[in-house]
């Protein structure tokens, strides 16, 4: 892919669009302002190669003082009439939000928005060529502020797009654009990658210079200003609000700005095939920081629309102006990398159990969503019946589990599923083997009587868990198996494990001790028995 500074106007002076859009509105007759004014970028190509070729492209970035004095056009965002500010928020290396607020005592401007087959740019040509944010369709994000002198705005625009195409945020990236601000006495620049690595420079009596990385809810307030700049988290917050919304309202209550303006707002998700940006805007009326505002606002043009400035709302949530849709891969196939493991191959009911996933997608753990599990068809779910998610981190997701009572011994087949947008649906199965657990009867010694007898107990597994199902028990007393008339094994039946028997005994036991032995056989989820006790008759 080329990152070329006039990548966003063709030779002919028409807009390149190959993006898919999708508009609330549409008014073809600012399709040719827009085209006009994204010319410039090539009109002034040639200024931006002669400033070039004074720098010193590495250190100290010295521009001859004489011509930078004659460049310092008009002071549009400064300490002193107004600050602009980017707020960029990392939600997942698929997802992004960057927010611009305009600052400027000047009067309503067209602030344009562009878009190629790479890149949407924000700018304005008020006073003279500035470009405020840009996204790129793999997720980079750029914002920019600073004094109104469209030559050094166009060095760091052109720098943006280098450290974009080379994949890296350096020091001395920074350091470069620091010395161009220095030119101007203040200014700020912020770039993000997709996966949160970002780089800042906020110049105003000095540089200041931050880099690192964003994680989930991470963001920075990044205006002209060392001591209004900081870094915060809300992931909290995006349990109940959308990340526009959060974004938005960050920006809204930047307390360092005077001559508040617009505040637009580029959302950012992708997958493996799409990339999305909905874009967003609103006035910024001050109410957030005591100010009253609502009067300091710009119009918006995009290649197929203009939206004037008296309909711009002040809403948190701004108005939606346009998605932009980004084809990125249409025939991509992940390579899927999903392993199932149980911590034991064999075990048995009401035995503790830990299922796993380890999940890589084009040989990167992956670290959103979550997986579920199911057992023979089965999905796993709580106490409350709910089903249970087991989140990924390093790739990874794992739950424990206690094997249910009554379950047959035989193999069981172990299904994971993750599914998200960004793949569909993705699982595998692995399976164990549940054994036999063992058995024991409790029986309770009595004394009767009559010959008439009752035997009662319980019939326990390993975990002292009543024996789930029916039970067959035949009886011997004293060393002779009850039998019926028909001289076959008496049977008694015994559900859930509750063992209550009621039997009359033959005439010829007579008076004294007499040992009662119960026993059940083997069936599909429990191993055999036999369990005794002693009855006393006294008749």
């Amino acid at each position: 892919m080329l990152f070329v500074t006039a990548a966003y106007a063709s030779d002919n002076h028409t807009t390149t669009a190959n993006t898919i859009t999708h508009e609330t509105d549409t008014s073809v007759s600012t399709q040719n302002q827009a085209e006009t004014h994204t010319q410039e970028i090539n009109d002034n190509k040639q200024i931006s190669t002669d400033i070039q070729s004074r720098i010193d492209d590495k250190s100290t970035g010295n521009i001859n003082k004489e011509k930078t004095t004659n460049k310092k056009e008009n002071i549009d965002e400064t300490e002193y009439t107004g600050d602009c500010c980017t707020t960029i928020m990392q939600i997942s290396e698929n997802e992004a939000v960057i927010s611009f607020r305009r600052d400027s005592t000047g009067s309503t401007a067209d602030i344009y928005v562009v878009n190629n087959t790479s890149f949407i740019k924000q700018y304005k040509t008020t006073g003279s060529y500035f470009f405020h944010v840009l996204v790129s369709n793999d997720g980079w994000m750029v914002g920019t502020g600073g004094a109104d002198n469209s030559n050094i705005n166009r060095l760091i625009e052109s720098r943006a797009l280098s450290m974009i195409q080379s994949k890296s945020i350096t020091n001395s990236d920074l350091n470069y654009i620091g010395n161009l601000h220095r030119q101007l006495g203040i200014g700020h620049f912020i770039i993000k990658s997709p996966d949160g690595r970002y780089g800042s420079e906020v110049y105003r009596n000095g540089a200041m210079i931050n880099t690192g990385t964003l994680n989930y809810g991470d963001y920075i307030v990044c205006p002209n200003s060392k001591t209004y700049y900081r870094k915060g988290n809300c992931a909290n917050d995006l349990k109940t609000s959308t990340p526009v919304y959060l974004s938005r309202l960050i920006t809204l209550k930047d307390p360092y700005g005077i001559n508040r303006r617009n505040i637009m707002t580029y959302h950012f998700k992708r997958n493996e095939t799409t990339s999305t940006i909905d874009f967003y805007a609103g006035n910024d009326n001050g109410a957030y920081v005591g100010r009253s505002t609502a009067y300091l606002r710009d119009n918006i043009v995009t290649s197929n629309r203009r939206i004037a400035a008296s309909q711009l709302p002040t809403s948190v949530n701004g108005m939606f102006i346009q998605k932009y849709t980004y084809i990125l891969n249409a025939s991509y196939k992940p390579k899927v990398d999903f392993v199932i493991t149980t911590s034991d191959s064999i075990t048995k009911m009401g035995n503790n159990i830990t299922f796993t996933a380890n999940l890589k997608i084009d040989d990167r753990k992956i670290n959103t969503g979550y997986v579920i599990f199911k057992l023979n068809g089965i999905t796993v779910k709580d106490k409350n019946n709910q089903t249970v998610k087991a989140y990924l981190k390093d790739g990874t997701a794992s739950i424990n589990f206690t094997m249910p009572d009554g379950w047959s011994a035989k193999a069981v087949k172990l299904t994971s599923v993750y599914s998200k947008s960004n793949y569909g649906r993705i699982e595998n199965k692995t399976y164990f083997n549940l054994t036999r657990p063992d058995t024991h009867i409790q029986l309770v010694n009595r004394t009767f009587n009559t010959r008439t007898i009752r035997i009662t107990g319980v019939l326990l597994d390993e975990h002292n868990h009543n024996v789930l199902g029916e039970n067959i028990f035949a009886i011997k007393v004293s060393g002779l198996t009850l039998k019926t008339n028909n001289s076959e094994a008496m049977l008694f039946k015994v559900i859930n494990g509750t063992i209550d028997i009621t039997v009359t005994l033959p005439s010829y036991y007579k008076s004294g001790n007499h040992t009662v032995v119960l026993s059940t056989g083997t069936r599909g989820a429990y191993n055999g028995c036999r369990g005794n006790c002693t009855i006393t008759l006294q008749l």
